[in-house]
């Protein structure tokens, strides 16, 4: 079998939560929401995790078998020739100037060598027209990433769409059923394993990992307007939290005393017949900050410490 050119972690420099001996990288996990990490971290292919740098290396295991493992590791139950071949296709293109031994960096949707003296392209996400890689100035300026990399106005202010333009998320409002939330809660463990290395596990505490994450998100910029997609996610994962540490179901807000409290499709039914509203307090969280926290939001409608 012919080898080939691929990418794998060279360090563990700046952000990396990978711990893998061997590490190639994944198909670029990017969301709309690049500042988060997963626009500027790659994905280990193995366990999902972010690291920042990476190095060209040559490797026997062809194209689509290395497109079969990542999908399979990112929880792809039915893997079909064409998804085969669509993301050998992109990953063919996104690495077809990689070099052996050089060092890279991800940028919404660009592998850029880290010894490249300006970052001037039209990404994913954003318009970027910087002197430096970012990455490898915030390793002697670590402003640049609360600055830059992670910073939801950076992102914002640069998009080639505005928020507006991609919708406001009144879709999902519409659409989402309370068969649905269990399954989303799910989705956000996995995404913030893939995107942040961060370990959601349902329990009480794991809420103040979800604020430390939201609060800042607000200190940023970011509001349940510009974070709809977000609003939806957290909120699932938070009533999922409540269910299973304090018990409830989760039913759809027509015929409740929520139902023209904020708009939102479902709510959380306590085991005393308490409606409370887990999505609504995510957007009160984005909205106006750490006074809605959802570790002190679970606390307080279910008496756990």
């Amino acid at each position: 079998m012919a080898s080939h050119i691929y990418l794998a972690k060279v360090s563990t420099d700046l952000v990396c939560w990978c711990n893998c001996a061997e590490a190639l990288m994944a198909f670029p996990p990017q969301e709309n929401c690049p500042w988060c990490g997963c626009g500027w971290l790659f994905s280990c292919i193995e366990c999902r995790k972010g690291f920042t740098f990476a190095h060209g290396v040559s490797v026997d295991e062809s194209w689509e078998d290395l497109a079969r493992r990542d999908m399979t590791n990112y929880g792809v139950e039915s893997i079909s020739q064409e998804d085969i071949d669509r993301w050998v296709s992109v990953m063919r293109e996104l690495l077809a100037e990689v070099k052996v031994g050089t060092k890279y960096v991800c940028l919404d949707g660009a592998i850029i060598p880290a010894d490249a003296g300006a970052v001037q392209f039209e990404g994913w996400h954003s318009r970027h027209d910087l002197d430096f890689v970012p990455q490898v100035a915030a390793l002697e300026d670590r402003s640049v990433l609360k600055n830059l990399l992670s910073n939801v106005r950076y992102w914002r202010a640069n998009a080639l769409v505005s928020e507006n333009e991609k919708g406001n998320g009144a879709d999902c409002r519409h659409q989402l059923t309370a068969a649905d939330a269990y399954r989303i809660a799910e989705q956000v463990v996995e995404l913030m394993r893939d995107n942040t290395g961060v370990e959601l596990d349902f329990s009480v505490e794991s809420l103040a990992r979800v604020d430390e994450l939201l609060v800042g998100w607000h200190e940023g910029g970011s509001t349940s307007e510009s974070m709809p997609k977000n609003v939806y996610l957290f909120g699932c994962y938070l009533g999922e939290v409540i269910i299973r540490n304090h018990g409830g179901r989760w039913r759809q807000t027509t015929g409740t005393a929520q139902e023209e409290a904020g708009g939102f499709p479902v709510v959380l039914e306590l085991p005393g017949g308490t409606i409370c509203n887990p999505i609504g307090q995510v957007s009160k969280l984005l909205d106006n900050g750490p006074q809605n926290r959802l570790l002190f939001f679970c606390q307080v409608v279910t008496g756990l410490k």
